[in-house]
C-alpha cells in the first residue's frame, strides 16, 4: 500500500488500512473503494490522505505499531478522562511494541484535526515507547513511560476549546492559560492514588527545555526527569507532522530537522538522536522525487535515515539509495507530503495564526560578524522585512530613532556593547513586548540564565539550522503556542 495525499485522492481509489476517528470504530474499512462522498468527508474531518492499494504498491508491507483497537482504547480513554482506562492501554501498547520485529513508528498519523488531542496523546505514547525500548527501558518502565504519554495532555480539557483551536494570533493571557495545562494533567491524575509518582512528575514537566527556558518551573538539563524529556520531544514531533486549525502540517524530514536544531536547547541530544534511528524521515509507502528527475516510492528503511530503499515509479526498479553506486549522488529532494517547490521555504507551509497584513514583518538583527549576517539574510531575507546593527549600541539607537521592530535577533558577544547589556537596557527602556531571541556559538548554563535574567525570550545555538530558525521566529511573532 501506498500513502496518498487528500488532494490527489481519486474516486475508485481502494482504502489500504482502516481509517478511524473518535467517534466511530473504524469510519472506513480496508478494501472500500473510494467515492467522492467518502474524499469529501475525509477533507471535512481533516485528514492529511490516506493509504490505499493498488497493482504498483501491493508488495509494501507496512508493520501496525500497535492494534487500532488499543489505539481507539486509549484515544477514547482520553476523551473521558478515564486515568484507570489508560493505565490498561500503556499496558498494551507497551506488550503489542514488545513483539514488533523492529523498533520503527512507520505509519503517517491519520487522525482529524477535530479530534486530534485524543489521537495525539496515544501518538505520543507509542513513540516515546519506542524510544525508551532503544534506550533499553525495562517493560515495567517502558509502562510507565506510556502512561504519561498518554496523560500528558489531559489538562487540555480544562482550557476552552475557543482558545485551544483559535485559528488567529493568541493573546498573552490566552497563552498564559494555556500554559496551564500541564499543571491541570498533573491535578487530575494527583485524584487518583494509584498513579506513580514518576508518571505524574513526567506529565508535569513535560513542557521543560534543557536549557531552563521552558515552563511551568524552567528546570535545566539533569534538574528535568528523563521520562519529562522523551515526552517532550516526541509531543513537540508530533504536533510538527499534525494538521492543525492554525498550520499545514510539517513533513516527517522538516520535523526531524527542527528537532536536531533544538538538540541542546529545547531537547536532551540522547533522546534526539535515538529519536533519528526510530521514526523514519521517509516512511514507506510515500512518493517521493529524486534529484535526478525520477519519482519513486519508498518501500524501506536503510541504517541511514535520509537515503531509504525505493521503487522507480517508471520501472520498478528497486534502489537501495545507501549501497547503489548509481545512485550516490541523487538525493530525495521532496516527497508527497512536503512539495518540492516548499523543501526550502518551510514557512509555506504553515499559515500565521493572524490575519494576512500587506506589510513584512521587521526583522532586526544585531550582529559583528559578516558571515552570519549574510546567512541570516538568505534564511529570511524573502519573508521579513530585515535592519541590521553591528552592535548592542547601534541596536538601542535604532531602536529610538526609527522603527520599532516586530523581533530582534541578538548576538552576544560583540564590540561596544554586547547583547546581554543591550538587552537590559532595550527592556528598561520600555520595548518589554518585542521577542528577542539569542543567537550564540556557546551553550552555556550561565549564559543562559544572564540572558533569561535580562528579558530574552530565548535562546538558540550556531551554527544556525535553518528550519528550527524559521520555525522559532514564526511562533515568536504569532504569538503561539508552544508544542
Amino acid at each position: 500500500m501506498r500513502f496518498v495525499q487528500i488532494d490527489v485522492l481519486q474516486p475508485g481509489m481502494v482504502v489500504g488500512r482502516d481509517i478511524y476517528n473518535i467517534t466511530q470504530s473504524s469510519m472506513l474499512r480496508r478494501g472500500v473503494t473510494l467515492t467522492e462522498k467518502y474524499i469529501e468527508y475525509l477533507k471535512e474531518k481533516g485528514y492529511i490522505g490516506a493509504y490505499i492499494s493498488d497493482v504498483f504498491s501491493e508488495d509494501i508491507d507496512i508493520e501496525e505499531t500497535i492494534e487500532q483497537s488499543t489505539f481507539q482504547a486509549g484515544a477514547v480513554a482520553v476523551k473521558e478522562n478515564n486515568v484507570d482506562a489508560i493505565a490498561g492501554v500503556a499496558v498494551d501498547i507497551v506488550s503489542q511494541m514488545s513483539q514488533a520485529s523492529r523498533i520503527s513508528v512507520d505509519l503517517l498519523d491519520l487522525r482529524a484535526y477535530d479530534d486530534y488531542t485524543y489521537h495525539h496523546s496515544v501518538n505520543v505514547a507509542v513513540y516515546a515507547v519506542a524510544v525508551g525500548k532503544r534506550m533499553g527501558l525495562s517493560d515495567e518502565k517502558l509502562t510507565l513511560l506510556a502512561q504519561a504519554g498518554v496523560c500528558h495532555d489531559l489538562g487540555k480539557s480544562r482550557i476552552p476549546e475557543e482558545i485551544l483551536n483559535k485559528p488567529s494570533r493568541l493573546t498573552d493571557e490566552e497563552y498564559r492559560v494555556i500554559k496551564e495545562h500541564p499543571k491541570y494533567s498533573y491535578d487530575i491524575l494527583s485524584q487518583n492514588n494509584d498513579v506513580p509518582a514518576i508518571v505524574k512528575q513526567a506529565v508535569f514537566f513535560h513542557h521543560e527545555n534543557e536549557n531552563g527556558t521552558g515552563y511551568p518551573k524552567g528546570k535545566i538539563g539533569q534538574e528535568i526527569p528523563l521520562f519529562a524529556k522523551i515526552i517532550h520531544a516526541v509531543d513537540v514531533y508530533d504536533a510538527l507532522t499534525s494538521k492543525r486549525p492554525y498550520k499545514n502540517p510539517h513533513s516527517p524530514t522538516e520535523a526531524l530537522e527542527y528537532m536536531k536544531g533544538g538538540k541542546g536547547i529545547l531537547f536532551d541530544e540522547k533522546v534526539v538522536d535515538i529519536m533519528f534511528s526510530v521514526i523514519p524521515a521517509y516512511p514507506p509507502g510515500i512518493d517521493v522525487y529524486l534529484s535526478n528527475g525520477q519519482t519513486a516510492l519508498v518501500v524501506g528503511h536503510t541504517k541511514e535515515a535520509l537515503r531509504p530503499r525505493i521503487k522507480l515509479l517508471d520501472t520498478g526498479k528497486i534502489i537501495n539509495l545507501l549501497t547503489d553506486d548509481a545512485y550516490k549522488d541523487v538525493v530525495i529532494t521532496g516527497s508527497s507530503i512536503m512539495p518540492s517547490d516548499y523543501a526550502d521555504e518551510v514557512e509555506l507551509l504553515n499559515e500565521d495564526r493572524q490575519p494576512a497584513i500587506e506589510t513584512k514583518k521587521k526583522i532586526l538583527i544585531v550582529d559583528n560578524d559578516f558571515m552570519s549576517v549574510m546567512l541570516l539574510k538568505r534564511i529570511l531575507g524573502t519573508k521579513y522585512d530585515l535592519a541590521f546593527a553591528g552592535n548592542g549600541a547601534e541596536a538601542i539607537n535604532y531602536m529610538v530613532n526609527q522603527k520599532t521592530p516586530d523581533l530582534i535577533l541578538m548576538d552576544i558577544e560583540m564590540p561596544i556593547m554586547n547583547g546581554i547589556k543591550a538587552t537590559r537596557i532595550i527592556r528598561e527602556k520600555g520595548f518589554v513586548d518585542i521577542p528577542i531571541i539569542f543567537l550564540s556559538a556557546v551553550n552555556d548554563k550561565q549564559i543562559v540564565i544572564q540572558c533569561k535574567e535580562v528579558g530574552a525570550t530565548e535562546y538558540i545555538l550556531k551554527p544556525i539550522q535553518p528550519i528550527y530558525l524559521k520555525e522559532r521566529i514564526r511562533q515568536r511573532l504569532a504569538n503561539e503556542r508552544d508544542f
